[in-house]
């Protein structure tokens, strides 16, 4: 039985979601030999204090996105949750 990989992606360009997500799903599945079900995916932070982050194993975060929201400030909130441990 494999498990699941559940990965949060925090991208707002379609192009560069669909080209990275081929390469993500590969190291997944063919690399690491889990199922690679399809990404949460995130265009911008307006969500994200209602996220449950504890079901993710990976999260992805486009530093620049269009819409003026910063990776960084994204990755800060997320390791300032309670709800994330690693």
């Amino acid at each position: 039985m494999k498990l699941a990989y559940n990965i949060l992606w925090f991208e707002d360009n379609d192009v560069s979601y669909n080209g990275k997500k081929e390469m993500v799903k590969s190291i997944i599945e063919d690399d690491l030999g889990f199922l690679f079900p399809e990404p949460k995916r995130e265009i911008d932070a307006k969500n994200i204090e209602k996220i449950d982050y504890r079901d993710i194993d990976l999260i992805i975060v486009d530093l620049n996105l269009a819409n003026e929201d910063k990776g960084t400030a994204i990755v800060e909130f997320i390791r300032n949750s309670e709800q994330v441990f690693t």
